[in-house]
């Protein structure tokens, strides 16, 4: 793609987010700022979370987080875990306040699901969410955003971390986009930050609906009656 004024060089950005470096939030929307940049951020929750109780570090980790909410968090009686998951949405929650669409996927160091860290993916564009989904469910375990530890295969079953299906996403589009004709590009880029899933999985299901004469779709970029692609019209019924 041509670069010049209107269409800068496309950018990507990996940053590592502990102690060592802290990397606030401020950092990112400053990075962030610039045009067709996305960032990868190396959460790495284990090495964080042996901190989290130092109160000496409690101006490292609002910086970090850029809220004190953390506090609340780790002060709870939740589960390690819990508390685990409610430290990353809260980052992600933080990102999110900047416009960016984020992706979590999450490293294991071992077979008891230990999380070594959250590789992190922050864009402003539908489309790279759309992409890192699909990247990251083909690497993860059993089709999810994780990498359980070096036993991945076997462990994967005992934990499954996305609880989207096709019928939710089904139920999800109906009611989203009642009464309304989108694109099948669209319906993806408009909703994706409401499932995990992936530009298959909204094909399956937008075709079982067609199929079940729930929607109507006129073929406009697909070259068969039978076919479903970007520039497909779907027309949802109103509810």
């Amino acid at each position: 793609m041509p670069q010049g004024e209107n269409n800068p060089p496309f950018s990507s950005w990996h940053s590592h987010c502990w102690l060592k470096w802290e990397i606030r939030v401020e950092t990112i929307r400053q990075i962030l700022s610039v045009p067709r940049s996305e960032v990868f951020v190396n959460f790495m929750l284990r090495d964080i979370a042996r901190f989290l109780s130092k109160g000496e570090l409690e101006i490292t980790f609002d910086d970090l987080f850029g809220t004190n909410e953390w506090k609340a968090i780790v002060e709870s009686k939740l589960t390690e875990q819990d508390k685990e998951f409610q430290l990353r949405d809260l980052y992600i929650k933080q990102l999110g306040s900047l416009h960016c669409l984020c992706t979590p996927f999450r490293v294991c160091m071992d077979n008891k699901i230990q999380t070594l860290y959250y590789m992190i993916h922050a864009t402003k564009h539908p489309r790279g969410r759309m992409l890192m989904k699909s990247v990251m469910k083909n690497q993860g375990a059993g089709g999810a955003f994780a990498y359980l530890g070096p036993e991945d295969k076997a462990v994967a079953a005992q934990m499954k971390l996305i609880n989207d299906d096709i019928a939710n996403l089904q139920q999800l589009l109906l009611r989203k986009f009642a009464g309304q004709t989108k694109s099948f590009m669209s319906v993806q880029e408009e909703s994706c930050m409401d499932t995990d899933l992936v530009e298959s999985d909204y094909r399956k299901a937008i075709q079982d609906l067609r199929k079940d004469e729930k929607v109507t779709v006129k073929p406009v970029t697909s070259k068969t009656e039978r076919g479903l692609s970007g520039g497909d019209l779907i027309a949802f019924p109103n509810t």
